[in-house]
């Protein structure tokens, strides 16, 4: 061992003497060839070790899932709150009521104002609040204050006959326009006046709303809701399917990362028939399946004709009426929810379903949703 340490420092010795005895050229050329090498050491050595940090203290999105109910009566049986619970549902958007201007009355009043069966759902609960456009198009900014605290009189209300317990938050849906944002903006910042402080506002987004932020304007809420589904011209008998259209979808998928609001997700589950009269869309005939439609001609993949009038599902239908049916196929969800999941940047992320109903999961399947959720995990 000796023996090895004097051989060793003998050699270090004789490397170091001939590096010197060298001209400073060659002693120059030397020492930097020496300093790159370990210099470049040293970088790979440090990349390493920040992708290794990058990769081990990123933590995974949580996800709440949730559904909307958008019935005026709300009865939901046992089996659909027992796939609630396996789905770790914890929120439900609730409809409570609709807002609309009144022509007769003058002002604006509540509609289609909540009936509930049954309320032991043990559900964090979110009244939710549609708004017409209309509505900000009549009022000013004294209506407007009116209506804002008549409004969390009347969520109050609701919730106190249906023993809710107080919310910690509200949703707002509105899809305003250049003509109604600042009346709609408006109408938000005097109900936060009129509501504890500790209860969170949000609001329903559009795709489009998102892309042109700048012009369209940001609701002056705690965050949005991006609402993923009715993207395409409902009204156009030659439009595919209403509901969702991921190509037409990747037309609005801009300005994400600069949108100032922190933006949860709804997607679709539900289908519907388009009813067309002459060649104009007269009504949608909501929760209706493939099957039903096959008493009517077939022209082509999903859409009929109404050889005999008749009654479907409550509606007259009369002959020549065309119908295009809609609904979401698994895969064209879970492509959406795939896609959505690389834009949306929340942490804390609710993915909630349009909507709940008692029939929401015979027409999905528990495995859809979950695919889904977990896609955004």
């Amino acid at each position: 061992m000796y023996y090895l340490s004097v051989k060793r420092y003998l050699q270090f010795n004789f490397l170091e003497k001939t590096i010197f005895t060298l001209n400073k050229k060659y002693r120059f050329l030397f020492l930097k060839t020496r300093y790159w090498r370990l210099s470049t050491i040293y970088t790979i050595g440090i990349y390493f070790v920040f992708q290794f940090l990058a990769c081990t203290d990123s933590s995974p999105r949580v996800i709440t899932p949730a559904f909307y109910h958008w019935k005026t009566n709300l009865s939901i049986d046992s089996s659909v709150i027992s796939n609630l619970d396996s789905l770790k549902v914890e929120k439900l958007y609730i409809k409570f009521f609709d807002i609309d201007w009144s022509s007769s009355a003058g002002e604006a009043i509540p509609k289609a104002i909540l009936i509930a069966n049954d309320f032991d759902l043990q559900k964090e609960i979110i009244p939710t609040i549609f708004i017409t456009n209309r509505t900000f198009l009549k009022t000013d900014e004294k209506a407007q204050k009116v209506l804002a605290q008549r409004t969390a009189q009347k969520i109050k209300s609701i919730s106190k006959k249906y023993g809710i317990p107080a919310p910690k938050e509200i949703q707002f849906d509105c899809d305003w326009s250049g003509k109604t944002r600042e009346a709609f903006f408006n109408f938000i910042k005097i109900f936060k006046k009129e509501i504890d402080v500790s209860i969170k506002i949000s609001s329903t987004i559009r795709l489009h709303q998102v892309k042109y932020f700048e012009k369209t304007g940001v609701p002056p809420v705690d965050k949005g809701m991006l609402m993923f589904y009715n993207m395409s011209d409902l009204d156009h008998w030659e439009t595919e399917n209403s509901i969702i259209d991921l190509a037409e979808a990747e037309k609005y998928f801009q300005n994400f990362d600069k949108y100032p609001l922190t933006l949860d997700v709804a997607l679709p589950a539900y289908s519907w028939a388009v009813l067309f009269r002459n060649g104009k869309l007269i009504k949608l005939i909501p929760g209706v399946k493939k099957s039903e439609l096959e008493q009517f001609e077939l022209l082509e993949p999903n859409r009929y004709k109404v050889n005999e009038s008749t009654y479907f599902q409550g509606h007259y239908l009369y002959e020549n009426d065309w119908l295009r049916f809609e609904n979401i196929e698994h895969t064209t969800l879970l492509k959406a929810a795939n896609r959505l999941a690389k834009i949306i940047e929340n942490p804390n992320l609710t993915v909630s379903f349009y909507h709940l109903g008692n029939h929401s999961f015979e027409d999905f399947s528990i495995k859809m949703y979950d695919d889904v959720l977990e896609a955004f995990e």
